[in-house]
């Protein structure tokens, strides 16, 4: 992570010197210090907890708990949005968060395919046509 924002930083920074507005920035930062400084604090603070709390569920539960905790937090931050701001609701959103939610599904399935068995065309076949109750290995997962 340290080595991740400190090659942004530099990239920044050339952006920044290359364009001429590295001058101006620090003008705006000596006009309103408080503001400017004390956001910069804030922001940094929460970013180091946020980033402090995926790499220890990465490390104390793995991954696949870590990348489904945040994207479920992206999600409600997404379910917030409408919620607080007026825009336009489309299908592709319900359609994003759907591949979202089978690629956990088949990262899931793929580490446990020995303990899991899908349902064969035959067995959903069979079960619609008898309306016979039918246990599934997966249902035991």
């Amino acid at each position: 992570v340290l080595y991740s924002y400190s090659i942004g930083f530099i990239y920044i920074l050339g952006g920044l010197l290359c364009l001429g507005g590295l001058g101006p920035a620090v003008a705006f930062c000596s006009e309103h210090p408080v503001k400017t400084y004390g956001y910069a604090f804030f922001f940094s603070l929460t970013g180091y907890f946020g980033i402090s709390f995926v790499l220890a569920l990465i490390k104390l539960f793995g991954a696949l708990v870590a990348v489904t905790v945040t994207t479920g937090r992206k999600a409600m931050t997404i379910v917030l949005s409408f919620m607080f701001f007026t825009k336009p609701f489309t299908f592709q959103y319900i359609w994003g968060g759907l591949l979202v939610v089978f690629g956990i599904f088949l990262n899931v399935y793929s580490k446990n395919k020995e303990k899991m068995k899908l349902p064969t065309i035959k067995d959903v076949r069979s079960w619609l046509l008898m309306r016979k109750k039918v246990r599934f290995l997966s249902q035991n997962v």
